[in-house]
């Protein structure tokens, strides 16, 4: 297992867990609406651009093999 700091080529991978992981942990407390919303909002290939380039935010990626199993935003 390893950690990554993400990079602009690592979008899809932060993609593709947010979009794992987000649905199944809150469920319980947002409709799907709203987790579509926020998804777009964090999540889209914009957002995520400007966040790793303008606004200095970082993102790790947890991987192991060829598989992302998590990511953590600092």
């Amino acid at each position: 297992m390893e950690i990554i700091k993400a990079t602009i080529q690592d979008i899809p991978a932060i993609q593709a867990v947010a979009g794992e992981v987000w649905p199944k942990t809150f469920a319980g407390i947002l409709s799907p609406g709203q987790i579509r919303y926020m998804m777009e909002m964090m999540y889209s290939t914009e957002s995520l651009t400007e966040q790793l380039t303008r606004l200095g935010h970082h993102y790790l990626l947890v991987k192991e093999g060829d598989e992302y199993l998590g990511i953590y935003f600092i």
